[in-house]
């Protein structure tokens, strides 16, 4: 996209000066320094042979070992079990900060790591983008091409990153360094947002105006172009200069629906000494508040919101949350098993005054012997057990059909019949699950051959 507004022109000149392109080049210092920092280092384990994530060569291990010492390379690998594993990749996000003329810019990188067994384990270093923003808040991004299949919108911004499609892999910053071209993009663009990363270049400039914030090269695993559109003159600024960096994240990126809930209890959790620091993830903390508040707790109540041990009063509330779930939904069972017992009741009244003359009906041949369903329960029972729908569609309901069950001589139910007695024939004849069994054709022949009883017992109740 080319330059259009009187910003994008100005960072488009100033990123096209030849002494900004000399020095925009990944130095030798820069690379090692990515080289230092990202080792994927593992040893995948199949029996007790392992292979070494940085050099692919394979050597034995001990039982039980968890970090080993690779014998050809000297590096120190974790231990981790494969299931025949022989590709290994990951990848991050890391950044750069520097700055040009007024505007501070912040580069970002694509590292990934691509180990094979029997090859030596590679590191590809992408720059993806660079965004440029002045003190007075406006955004310029300068970015490569997407790569990706069209149907992805955007790309993750996890650890991992590889797409499957056809049992293949797709890296959506493929093509050679000298084919890439790097223009103007839409900075709201959801593909250069929300990244996670993971390093930041220590050789760091910043502009002055962005460190009476507090903004530093250190951003706590956070998007320093994130950090410098959203901290200034806002809650989180206080947060971040105090060192509490949980809590400066959640007052710069949670919903409004959070901070209006959650975010005074957080400021009494904080007045009481509660460490939000110890957190792993601060949704861990919003859960927590609002399952308590769901359990009826007073969630402004500091013995609440700022418990001594947070991970068994966490626990604590997850399990009182499971057992009001499990009471609830046996409540919900009773009241349904109750509905069900006043209806079957009206429909066994009914039934029986419908089938009065068939409930005595039986007759047996071929070691086979067949009685009409005597009451809804039965019904109910069958559909249950022989996994057949003669219950949840009402079939005591239907005036016009009778419903007959042939057993074997042990008694075990082998299919259910249905009659109609206006045509006088059968409808349909179920084994367990809607299937035939072994004697279909007997069952079949031997109510055909009853169905002048069957016409001779309906004449009798009419």
């Amino acid at each position: 996209m080319k330059p259009r507004t009187k910003y994008e022109r100005e960072v488009w000149d100033l990123y096209n000066r030849p002494g900004y392109l000399r020095n925009n080049r990944m130095t030798p210092a820069f690379m090692a320094w990515v080289k230092a920092q990202y080792k994927y280092s593992e040893a995948s384990l199949v029996a007790k042979t392992a292979w070494c994530s940085e050099c692919g060569q394979s050597f034995e291990v001990a039982k039980g070992a968890t970090e080993v010492v690779c014998p050809h390379c000297g590096e120190t690998l974790k231990v981790v079990k494969s299931r025949r594993q022989k590709i290994t990749n990951d990848a991050n996000y890391i950044q750069e900060l520097t700055t040009c003329g007024r505007w501070q810019v912040i580069k970002t990188y694509h590292v990934e790591f691509d180990g094979h067994r029997g090859f030596k384990g590679g590191i590809y270093i992408h720059r993806v983008y660079e965004k440029w923003i002045n003190e007075e808040g406006h955004v310029v991004v300068i970015a490569r091409n997407l790569k990706t299949f069209p149907s992805y919108q955007r790309i993750p911004w996890s650890f991992r990153y590889t797409f499957h499609k056809n049992n293949s892999e797709y890296d959506c910053w493929s093509g050679k360094e000298q084919e890439v071209t790097f223009s103007i993009k839409r900075p709201e663009g959801t593909y250069y947002e929300d990244w996670n990363i993971q390093h930041v270049y220590p050789v760091a400039r910043i502009q002055p105006w962005l460190k009476r914030y507090g903004l530093t090269k250190d951003t706590h695993g956070l998007d320093f172009g994130d950090l410098v559109l959203n901290l200034p003159n806002t809650e989180a600024e206080t947060y971040w200069k105090a060192g509490e960096y949980m809590l400066a994240s959640f007052f710069m990126f949670a919903s409004d629906y959070n901070k209006r809930d959650y975010g005074p209890s957080i400021k009494v959790a904080r007045r009481h000494g509660f460490n939000f620091e110890q957190l792993e993830k601060m949704n861990d903390y919003i859960d927590y508040l609002r399952l308590s508040k769901q359990l009826g707790r007073d969630i402004h109540n500091p013995s609440v919101v700022a418990p001594a041990d947070f991970n068994a009063a966490h626990q604590q509330v997850i399990d009182e949350t499971a057992r009001r779930r499990e009471r609830e939904e046996q409540r919900r069972n009773e009241e349904e098993r109750r509905r069900r017992a006043e209806s079957d009741k009206k429909a066994q009244a009914a039934y029986e005054k419908d089938k009065a003359n068939f409930l005595k009906l039986t007759f047996s041949a071929q070691g086979l012997t067949f009685h009409v369903l005597q009451n809804v329960s039965e019904f109910y029972e069958i559909g249950s057990k022989m996994h057949i729908c003669v219950y949840s569609l009402r079939y005591y309901e239907k005036k016009s059909s009778l419903i007959l069950c042939a057993s074997d001589k042990d008694g075990k139910r082998v299919e259910i019949i249905e009659v109609d007695l206006k045509g006088w024939r059968i409808i349909q004849s179920r084994a367990a699950c809607n299937k035939a069994s072994t004697r279909h054709a007997d069952i079949i022949n031997i109510v055909n051959n009853n169905m002048g009883l069957i016409k001779k017992t309906a004449r009798a109740s009419a």
